[in-house]
C-alpha cells in the first residue's frame, strides 16, 4: 500500500483489533468487549470503504509468484537441507559419544557439531523470515537490494 490514508486507516484497524483481543482476554486496562468490537468494526468499515472508493489496494494484491519469491523459496530449501544435515551429524556425534569414553577430541567435535547445527538453524530461520517478509509485505532483503541497485563500471543499470 502506497496510499498514506490507506496506511493510516489500516494502522487504526490493527490497533482496534489489538484492543478487541485484549478485551476478549480481559487483560488489565482493556476496554469492555462491546465498545472494542464497535471500534474494530468501524475501523474495518472505514478502511474497506476507502480502499473501494480510492482503489489503492488493487494494484498491490498479486498472488502470482515472481522471480524474487522463487529465489527466496530456494534459499529456504537450501537452508532447510543444511539444517537437516547438521542435525543428523550432531545426532551421530551424540550416539558415538554415548558409546565411547569421554575424550577431549570427542568433546570438541561434539561442540563443533552443536555450533554448526545452531548456525544452520539460525540461517534457516532467517531464510524463512525473509521469504515471509517478501510474500506478506513485499520487503526486499537488504543484501538483495544492494546487489540489484549497484551500477556496473560501464554505467548501465543492473
Amino acid at each position: 500500500m502506497t496510499c498514506p490514508e490507506a496506511l493510516r486507516l489500516f494502522d487504526l484497524y490493527q490497533e482496534a483489533l489489538t484492543a478487541l483481543h485484549a478485551s476478549r482476554l480481559r487483560l488489565p486496562d482493556a476496554e469492555d468487549y462491546p465498545s472494542s468490537f464497535a471500534k474494530a468494526s468501524r475501523a474495518r468499515s472505514d478502511y474497506s470503504k476507502h480502499v473501494e472508493l480510492h482503489g489503492c489496494r488493487t494494484t498491490r494484491m498479486s498472488t502470482e509468484p515472481d522471480g524474487m519469491q522463487d529465489w527466496l523459496r530456494a534459499e529456504v530449501d537450501r537452508a532447510r537441507i543444511a539444517y537437516q544435515q547438521a542435525s543428523q551429524t550432531y545426532t551421530r556425534f551424540l550416539d558415538i559419544a554415548a558409546d565411547t569414553e569421554v575424550s577431549t577430541d570427542g568433546i570438541l567435535a561434539q561442540e563443533q557439531a552443536r555450533r554448526i547445527r545452531t548456525e544452520s538453524l539460525q540461517a534457516y530461520s532467517t531464510a524463512v523470515k525473509r521469504l515471509a517478509d517478501y510474500v506478506l509485505r513485499k520487503k526486499v532483503p537488504d543484501n538483495v537490494r544492494k546487489l540489484t541497485s549497484r551500477t556496473p563500471p560501464d554505467g548501465t543499470q543492473v
